[in-house]
């Protein structure tokens, strides 16, 4: 599988794997949803970001980029994975 730059790799937000704030704040769900993994060619949920419950529920958002869903959708990641994955884009975890 051909793995391209995962969400906190873009934003540099140490919340990934062996991120430099992980050990404070704690691994980003995102980095740990093994169940997305593959999809657009991430690591985990890393190139599905905006799709993964827990980024933006709960007491604390965990993207410190994003407040609301719509910022994903402009947001530097999406954007750059939407163009990346061309028709195989998948905007949507599978059910």
């Amino acid at each position: 599988m051909d793995q391209r730059l995962n969400c906190w790799e873009i934003m540099n937000c140490g919340l990934g794997p062996n991120g430099a704030k992980a050990a404070e704040s704690g691994l980003c769900p995102v980095a740990s949803d093994t169940s997305s993994n593959g999809i657009n060619r991430g690591h985990n949920g890393g190139r599905i970001c905006w799709d993964i419950a827990g980024t933006l529920s709960g007491a604390e958002v965990q993207c410190p980029f994003v407040s609301d869903i719509i910022d994903c959708l402009s947001c530097d990641v999406y954007l750059r994975v939407e163009r990346e994955e061309g028709l195989e884009f998948e905007p949507l975890r599978p059910e």
